[in-house]
């Protein structure tokens, strides 16, 4: 006779329960793991913001004035700008010694008369990834131009020219981003620490920008996501926000999306911003060909941008900010009183 008792087993309900609750525990859970996630990648990238604001003081230290925001001067023997960035010029003050050694900075960029791709002996150390120019809560990737270049390596810091509201006695809204601009930084112009009047805990310096998607340009018929497009006005009728949002017809011919894709420079859609629009703002980042144009801060943070502000601290701005006290901090010079409750 066998005594054996039968063996226990789950039945099939209890085992589709367990397996429910399985998935509940995960779906509470992994919001949670990103969260945290997020909020690593966030403190990283306000290490590197801060990383950056010390390397402008030191290099303003070494050098009795900020690196210009992007070398707008053309050399009349190249037949061409410069176009090197600020962060160009701050790489031996970010542990970089080797890549600027073998950066030649009183060349241009690219070759004489503006052809591309850069010149030869730079492509290396400009394709070179550097962890401190990127956000780890950005994509990270090359972007592709509408030519389908891709070998230069992108940045997500940008350096502030200013409100985007630079001509007192012009009605319109100028966007300059040259010489003229309300900012620290200018393409034409290299700042001194004194010349931020405003105090430099009350001055932004250095915000964040997404990298574009990069590929072909759209046609102005189409309308991509804002976040990572911005228009492109030639020839200027007029260097205005509302000619970034409205298809005027042999002015707004495509949309690119190449914002960011070289850290050495360029222009400003790579390395420039200005407080016109509010962080992460919905509409177009607006390019008009020339030392023009407005650009607004953006991140894949929620809620909002980090900032290094000009006394080496960083800040996290709310894209809710109110925008007058946005571009009051944008301005090196402009005599507003910021409260620093509402920033």
């Amino acid at each position: 006779m066998n005594n054996q008792q039968p063996r226990k087993a789950f039945t099939l309900v209890e085992l589709l329960v367990v397996i429910a609750i399985i998935g509940i525990l995960v779906g509470l859970l992994l919001p949670a793991v990103q969260a945290a996630r997020e909020a690593a990648r966030r403190m990283s990238c306000s290490n590197n913001l801060k990383q950056l604001g010390l390397a402008i003081h030191n290099y303003e230290s070494a050098h009795k004035r900020m690196p210009i925001g992007w070398n707008g001067f053309v050399d009349p023997i190249q037949n061409t700008t410069y176009r090197w960035s600020y962060l160009a010029s701050l790489l031996p003050f970010l542990e970089q010694s080797n890549a600027y050694q073998n950066l030649n900075l009183s060349l241009t960029l690219y070759p004489p008369g503006g052809g591309v791709p850069p010149r030869p002996q730079h492509e290396l150390i400009i394709s070179t990834l550097i962890p401190t120019y990127l956000c780890p809560s950005d994509r990270g990737q090359r972007i592709t131009d509408s030519r389908g270049n891709s070998g230069p390596a992108p940045t997500n810091y940008v350096a502030n020219f200013g409100s985007g509201i630079n001509a007192p006695n012009d009605p319109s809204d100028d966007g300059r981003m040259d010489n003229r601009a309300d900012g620290p930084f200018a393409n034409q112009t290299w700042r001194r620490f004194a010349e931020v009047t405003d105090g430099l805990s009350n001055t932004v310096g250095v915000s964040e920008s997404l990298l574009g998607k990069g590929g072909a340009d759209s046609p102005s018929s189409e309308t991509p996501d804002p976040q990572f497009y911005m228009a492109l006005v030639v020839p200027p009728p007029r260097v205005t926000a509302s000619n970034c949002d409205q298809q005027i017809p042999g002015s707004v011919n495509r949309y690119v999306a190449s914002r960011g894709r070289l850290w050495a420079g360029q222009a400003y859609e790579n390395t420039a911003y200005n407080h016109f629009f509010a962080p992460n703002s919905e509409r177009y980042d607006c390019y008009f060909w020339v030392a023009s144009g407005f650009k607004a801060a953006r991140s894949n943070h929620t809620g909002g941008v980090q900032t290094a502000l000009l006394d080496g601290s960083v800040r996290f701005v709310s894209e809710s900010v109110d925008l007058a006290v946005w571009r009051a901090v944008a301005t090196r010079g402009g005599g507003e009183i910021v409260d620093a409750s509402a920033f």
